[in-house]
């Protein structure tokens, strides 16, 4: 059913002219958004539903419409509009029904059922879903009811139970008298139906009163953990403090004393590259670190070469800066490092066992640290910058394309290249030199990220993608796996797909400067809401102090692999692994929380945009968000949270 031609433009003529008024009163749009090209469309759509949706919270705009006429309108249209105080968008079930032997379909809410007029063309041939939800304003309309210009269809789909129940309500609609067929019963009805919808909406907002009440205080089988409303460099002092605390200072010492006994060579120090190199021959037989030498071996006749201060500045630019700090360290004292067995609480300020440069020995109240003294003679020669240069690159390229990965997930090997040399334009300058690095730490497992080659591509990815690809294709992934050859398929290659047309995302000065973009991700304020929420419902047989920092870092890999409907499940899931069951009055909470971590943090299919991000980018109006990641609620009349001291209306919310 659709309205005949002559009240058809009757309507368009009222409503256009309407919303034209309230747009110069409201200025919800700009003039640009609101005016269309299309002379057939002089409005556009979607700037039409947003000013209407704001209308109906200001009624005495359609007084002062009425007063002014400002287009010379028929007082029988003006008397209409006059109908609409009062009207406002609501949500209906909309289905197919049979009434006598006429079929319909019925817009239903509140006991009532409406028979709706289309403007143009029949509601039905609109919809995709029938039954469904929808939303939109019901206006009367003389001796018809039809909408106001818009039904916004929702994603609800309706099983077999839910059909019957619809149903059920509909026929006892009939049978109650509550079938809505005319403007004039519209205008009857509306008052008891607003009545209806106020009084349910009343114990809905007590209902979830009580509960968001009940959810703010830990419930039975909780209790507020210690770390409950610090800052977040109290919390971390406290934090350290705790770990200290659990480990005796002396147990501590213990373990670094075992450690390097391990490493020890028999017997009384020797000083010569022969004798240091036979003494560690001479301990292979020691089953503990058999394994460790036989790693760190090759042909003695290389660290023979070392004595050659050329060969030795070459050797030298396979070490980290802290290792090269530590050996030139032990070269200017002369080759002898004594460390006292008290107090070593750390192997940080300890050279580690190289063959064929620094060795470890037993002596009288703690240990010796050896270089050759062939050693010691040529690195006289060596120039520590540059090696210590090339090291300091090369971690920081490494770190990049970590970063890069955890922000993107998956990205070619051109692309990380080229967003490399964006980012560190004083680093390393040529493909080759840069994946060459790359794989060489690939192979010694010191880069974090993986590898896959495909026949077309050669891709960066992040771990939790790779290994989903290797269990994709029937491999365990194991901790030594981190390349492979073969087609790009799975997660990954849905994540591909996702961000085709999506700008990718640059690293900011503050993921760069962190240890990992997840270390970022969890001092992001929703991230921290999440935390700070677990922080106040410790499970009682929980860790104060990790119990909420383990269920952020086992949620933050699947914020970022971006599928919030998939993942709430998962979600759940890791509640539950980590001994939090939720109390019912708690879901709703849980569930904004997550949401709010979803939307405003970076995932991998939004190429490294947060779902907040890419909305404000995309969108004509700036939306801000309140410290927990949820949308900020601002009057049209409130300052801009900008800063600018313009009304919001007249700066972002333009």
């Amino acid at each position: 059913m659709i309205l005949p031609v002559t009240q058809g433009k009757r309507f368009f003529d009222l409503f256009n002219s309407l919303t034209i008024y309230a747009h110069r009163r409201l200025q919800v749009v700009s003039d640009s958004e609101f005016f269309g090209v299309s002379p057939l469309n002089p409005i556009d759509e979607t700037a039409q539903r947003e000013t209407i949706m704001e209308l109906w919270k200001h009624p005495e705009i359609l007084d002062d419409f009425v007063r002014d006429n400002p287009f010379n309108l028929p007082r029988r249209d003006l008397d209409v509009a006059l109908t609409w105080k009062g009207c406002d968008i609501a949500s209906y079930t909309v289905d197919t029904m049979t009434v006598g032997n006429t079929e319909a379909l019925y817009f239903c809410t509140e006991g009532h059922a409406f028979v709706v007029w289309g403007l143009s063309k029949p509601i039905e041939s609109m919809l995709t879903r029938i039954p469904g939800v929808v939303q939109t304003t019901l206006l009367p309309f003389e001796d018809k009811i039809t909408y106001g210009m818009f039904i916004m269809e929702m994603p609800v789909e309706m099983g077999d139970n839910m059909r019957a129940v619809l149903r059920k309500d509909f026929e006892a609609s009939v049978v109650d008298g509550c079938v809505v067929r005319t403007g004039a019963q519209f205008l009857e009805k509306m008052p008891l139906i607003r009545a209806q919808a106020e009084q349910r909406q009343l114990e809905q907002f007590r209902r979830e009163m009580e509960m968001e009440e009940r959810a703010q205080g830990p419930l039975p089988g909780q209790h507020r953990g210690a770390l409950v409303g610090m800052d977040e460099d109290e919390r971390e002092r406290r934090v350290i403090e705790y770990i200290d605390n659990s480990i005796s200072e002396g147990d501590r010492g213990k373990r670094i004393q075992q450690m390097l006994d391990s490493y020890c060579l028999p017997g009384d120090p020797v000083y010569t590259l022969e004798e240091l190199l036979q003494r560690d021959r001479d301990r292979e037989s020691d089953t503990r670190i058999a394994t460790m030498i036989e790693a760190n071996r090759t042909d003695d006749d290389f660290f023979r070469a070392l004595v050659d201060p050329e060969v030795l500045q070459d050797d030298l630019g396979s070490f980290s800066e802290h290792e090269l700090e530590l050996l030139r360290e032990l070269a200017a004292k002369g080759g002898r490092w004594h460390i006292p067995a008290a107090g070593l609480t750390t192997l940080k300020g300890v050279p580690r066992y190289i063959r064929g440069l620094c060795y470890h020995f037993h002596d009288a109240d703690g240990y010796l640290t050896v270089m050759p003294k062939e050693i010691v003679a040529a690195s006289q020669m060596v120039d520590w910058d540059e090696p210590l240069s090339y090291a300091r690159r090369r971690r920081e390229m490494l770190h990049f394309m970590e970063l890069i990965s955890e922000l993107r997930g998956i990205l070619t090997l051109d692309e990380a290249f080229a967003a490399y040399r964006t980012a560190c334009p004083q680093g390393f300058e040529t493909y080759l030199e840069v994946f060459d690095i790359l794989f060489e730490s690939l192979d010694s497992l010191e880069f974090g990220g993986c590898v896959l080659e495909t026949p077309d591509e050669s891709y960066l990815m992040h771990f939790e993608l790779f290994f989903d690809y290797l269990r994709s294709h029937g491999i365990r992934p194991g901790d030594s796996d981190a390349y492979f050859e073969g087609e790009l398929d799975g997660l990954p290659e849905v994540v591909r797909k996702h961000q085709q047309g999506k700008e990718a995302r640059a690293l900011t000065k503050e993921m760069l400067a962190s240890n990992s973009v997840f270390t970022w991700a969890s001092e992001q304020p929703p991230t921290l809401a999440m935390r700070n929420y677990l922080d106040t419902h410790v499970p009682d047989d929980a860790d104060d102090y990790f119990f909420a920092e383990k269920v952020v870092e086992d949620l933050l890999p699947e914020v970022f692999i971006g599928f919030f409907e998939s993942g709430t499940q998962v979600f759940f899931d890791i509640l539950e692994n980590n001994g939090f069951i939720p109390d019912y009055s708690q879901v709703n909470k849980l569930l904004g929380l997550w949401q709010n971590m979803c939307n405003g943090l970076p995932n991998w299919p939004n190429n490294g945009w947060s779902p907040n991000e890419l909305h404000n980018r995309s969108s004509k109006r700036m939306i801000f968000y309140n410290e927990d990641g949820s949308p900020m609620r601002i009057g049209r009349n409130d300052p801009c949270p900008c800063g600018s001291g313009k009304k919001y209306k007249r700066c972002c919310g333009r």
